[in-house]
């Protein structure tokens, strides 16, 4: 086999890798829209694809999905292609909800040609992740998108390690090879944090700033509300998210729990409105659509403002709502990767103006292994050749792993 790295050797977003066959098959695995840097495209040789594989729902792994030629087949997840599609929904940019995809389950073996795929479950910030067993002409490759080993599916990484030991190439994402450097590794510290933020400013509202598809994290906040006795409440996206996770068995909060409201109502959330309004159909979404404006889920920021210290609000702008309900001064629990704070991501310094006035607390955990477990990973899995990916520092790797394969573009296996 073949595999060609068009993106993502050397940066840590546009993933986009192929791998060829000895038989003439072509699959694509990953099509990413960048994080920062010259912009993402498919390569020409995707429109020759005999299929493409997508390990999860985040853009810099699905953004150009919706570029792929529509008589070629995108498999991914069912979890990966909801989220997918419920993204798309609600940013256009994303393809409008309309990716046709082929799902397939963890374990199941997909054919194509004379390639053989097996995707295990892998644990990362968004469920549904998966790794790729990939086989040709007696050759084995073990890719794992992206994963970690501090969320709360432990044992998923013991069963991809104990399934796919001694591939003949190993790609590994390294997004913090550079160094362990984080006081929060765990969901669970992330619940404690936050119910101590939640305790040390108890008379003041409270807003979470985080992903609507990173569900752990969801969880980990609405448990940090229950032991603060807040409410949680969230948008219409983040709430359609919860229930699709929970229709395919997820135990996750549902805008039906108590302790839980939706912000579904007044002019801040009309976009969202005109979004669901849009797609509900395409979605499968005509029950929620139905229920989320109803009594006793939807929330007013009227109800809000009568009684502010009761709730945690996950819903944006901050600063809108904030102003709209009175608030001089709010809690605020920033709970993703730093770097978004920075001045190429947050251009009009949200962040910086709302972390000078107002309580701001960093309660975050990676969605990536940590260096120590990332090296202790490769050890057990022991590959033949060592691929780094999903990385903006692979000659880290050369450090421990001196035959490490760094800057190549086609590598055979």
């Amino acid at each position: 086999m073949k595999i060609i790295i068009h993106r993502g050797g050397s940066e840590i977003g546009a993933s986009c890798l192929e791998i060829q066959s000895g038989g003439g098959a072509r699959i694509m695995v990953e099509a990413g829209s960048e994080l920062e840097g010259e912009k993402a495209r498919l390569p020409q040789s995707a429109d020759f694809a005999d299929a493409v594989f997508i390990s999860h729902a985040h853009p810099d792994h699905f953004g150009l999905a919706c570029g792929v030629r529509k008589n070629i087949p995108i498999y991914c997840g069912e979890i990966t292609a909801k989220i997918i599609k419920t993204a798309s929904a609600f940013n256009p940019k994303f393809g409008g909800g309309q990716i046709p995809f082929s799902v397939f389950k963890s374990g199941e073996k997909i054919r194509v040609k004379d390639i053989l795929i097996t995707p295990f479950a892998t644990d990362h910030s968004v469920p549904g992740s998966c790794a790729f067993a990939i086989e040709s002409g007696g050759k084995k490759i073990l890719y794992t998108g992206d994963f970690r080993s501090s969320g709360r599916k432990k044992n998923a990484l013991k069963f991809l390690v104990k399934n796919a030991k001694n591939p003949d190439a190993l790609i590994v994402e390294g997004t913090r090879i550079e160094g362990n450097g984080s006081a929060i590794e765990t969901e669970f510290e992330v619940e404690e944090k936050i119910a101590e933020a939640l305790s040390a400013y108890e008379n003041l509202p409270a807003f979470a700033v985080c992903s609507g598809i990173n569900v752990d994290r969801i969880v980990s906040i609405f448990k940090a509300c229950k032991r603060a006795r807040r409410v949680f409440v969230c948008d219409i996206y983040t709430a359609l998210v919860l229930l699709q996770m929970g229709s395919l068995g997820a135990r996750v909060p549902q805008m039906t729990w108590r302790g839980v409201r939706v912000l579904s109502k007044g002019e801040i959330f009309a976009s969202q409105r005109r979004a669901l309004e849009a797609s509900f159909e395409t979605l499968g979404a005509s029950d929620f659509r139905k229920n989320v404006y109803s009594r006793g889920i939807s929330i007013s920021l009227e109800e809000i403002a009568a009684c502010p210290n009761k709730y945690l609000i996950k819903a944006n702008p901050i600063e809108a709502i904030m102003q709209k309900c009175g608030m001089p001064q709010a809690n605020i629990i920033y709970s993703m990767w730093e770097g978004y704070m920075d001045e190429k991501f947050d251009k009009k310094r949200r962040y910086a103006a709302l972390s000078s006035r107002n309580p701001f607390w960093k309660i975050h955990a990676s969605g990536h292994i940590a260096q120590n477990g990332l090296f202790d990973f490769i050890g057990a899995v022991s590959p033949k050749k060592l691929i780094p990916f999903h990385t903006n520092a692979p000659e880290k790797f050369r450090e421990k792993y001196p035959d490490a394969i760094v800057g190549e573009k086609i590598i055979n296996v």
